[in-house]
């Protein structure tokens, strides 16, 4: 099965977008933060599946989704309509709705490229399931992680750009034959070389379709169906936005594949990976969906408690494209320093700010964030009880601000964030809800 094409109406932003899609060649769907990219993967997803996935209001117009697909050499299109808060399924004809019934729902996977670093712990059987994979393709692997030659004694030290580029092969090696593959964001952590990397070897796997998303910042070369998404806004004009269920999405398709996937691999080295080392400058820098944070008093659980909510109150708010991410123990200029943390610390920061965010209003699934403890290496060994703490928190589109559980609303801001008065609340909403005064 493939996807040829989609047309949208009266969907939020989307008043009459129509895009076409190539079997043949992998399709890159461009464009700026906010301009809905991944409301079109979800779109393209949802449409096929039997749960409602994305719900829409449509206070308005019937919104309509017209997906054209070809399964077995059988071309036909579905219609899916929003209307008075229902959704409803069409086809224009019965040969059609026959045809519609046979198609393997199971083969479309819809992945966040961002969040899938953080659900997915790298391991060397993975790593050594991707170089098995470019070999057996005859494909050089430019960045193949040398640390397996190293000398650590009880780990494998494997940067963060490193460990991106792995799950990502990981995941294109563990996909079904004649599958559709949806990656919202898939080169966030990679650089400009990395990034063409994967391409070409995506487009040595030709039983897969590939529909990725991309800012406007990632330089690609070579020939692709690169789509420019680009909706026409009214000036003014209030849009609702449709809400899909993406973590469910994530949780109970992609990961189907991925733990099936066979582990054991003749020579895998099942050390440690650890990407922190201490003393040492990280290969990320921060910027508006990564901020960086030392912990410098005498009570961390504090600290991370505390802050945390404020930052993931500020993520919520501002609207950040695919995840925001806060990691405590490491310095402004990206320095590891770690934080000392018990046991009964980490159980105290996972059960408090689980808490917090239960408190905050409108509600929020827990499930939209999620807190790692990774190791810290120095001199051949994890340091025991040194962490960097990592929160990642999932983007919400919302008309409305979120609150903490002491009724503060906060925006993340270039520079770290920003708690609001009375007057930039209300200003804030209007702005969301496009009036001007």
């Amino acid at each position: 099965m493939y996807i040829e094409g989609v047309a949208i109406s009266n969907l939020g932003i989307f008043q009459n977008l129509e895009l076409l899609f190539s079997r043949d060649k992998i399709n890159i769907i461009r464009g700026y933060n906010g301009c809905g990219k991944t409301t079109v993967l979800a779109v393209l997803y949802s449409i096929l599946q039997e749960q409602e996935i994305l719900q829409y209001k449509c206070e308005g117009k019937k919104a309509v989704i017209q997906l054209k697909i070809c399964d077995k050499n059988n071309h036909f299109s579905i219609y899916k309509s929003y209307e008075n808060g229902s959704a409803r399924i069409m086809t224009d004809s019965f040969e059609a709705m026959k045809k519609l019934v046979s198609v393997d729902r199971d083969k479309i996977y819809l992945v966040s490229g961002e969040f899938f670093d953080h659900m997915n712990k790298l391991t060397g059987s993975m790593i050594q399931s991707v170089n098995q994979f470019l070999e057996e393709k005859g494909i050089e692997n430019k960045h193949k992680i040398k640390a397996f030659k190293s000398e650590h004694k009880s780990y494998h030290m494997i940067s963060g750009g490193e460990q991106a580029y792995y799950r990502l092969l990981f995941l294109l090696c563990s996909i079904e034959k004649d599958s559709v593959l949806l990656i919202d964001e898939p080169f966030a952590k990679l650089d400009y070389s990395t990034v063409n990397d994967v391409l070409n070897i995506m487009r040595t796997i030709d039983h897969v379709q590939f529909i990725l998303t991309t800012g406007l910042r990632t330089i690609i070369a070579g020939e692709y169906n690169q789509i420019a998404l680009e909706p026409e806004r009214e000036p003014g004009k209030k849009y609702d936005y449709p809400i899909y269920d993406y973590k469910r999405v994530f949780y109970d398709k992609i990961r189907l594949p991925l733990t099936n996937k066979k582990e054991a691999v003749p020579g895998t080295d099942y050390k440690a990976i650890i990407k922190y080392e201490l003393g040492k400058v990280i290969d990320e820098v921060e910027k508006r969906n990564v901020e960086f944070k030392e912990i410098k008093g005498n009570n961390p659980c504090n600290s991370i408690i505390d802050n945390g909510e404020i930052y993931i109150n500020a993520f919520l708010n501002s609207r950040v494209s695919g995840v925001g991410v806060i990691k405590w123990g490491i310095s402004d200029d990206g320095i590891v320093k770690g934080v000392r943390l018990s046991r009964e610390d980490k159980d105290v920061i996972n059960r408090n700010i689980s808490e917090r965010i239960g408190q905050m209003t409108p509600y929020v699934s827990t499930d939209s964030v999620q807190i790692s403890f990774e190791g810290v290496a120095f001199e051949d060994e994890i340091l025991q009880d040194i962490y960097v703490v990592e929160i990642s928190v999932e983007s919400v589109v919302s008309d409305l601000l979120f609150s903490t559980s002491k009724n503060d609303v906060y925006m993340k801001t270039d520079g770290g964030k920003r708690k609001l008065d009375s007057i930039e609340i209300q200003q804030e909403l209007k702005r969301r809800m496009g009036l001007r005064y």
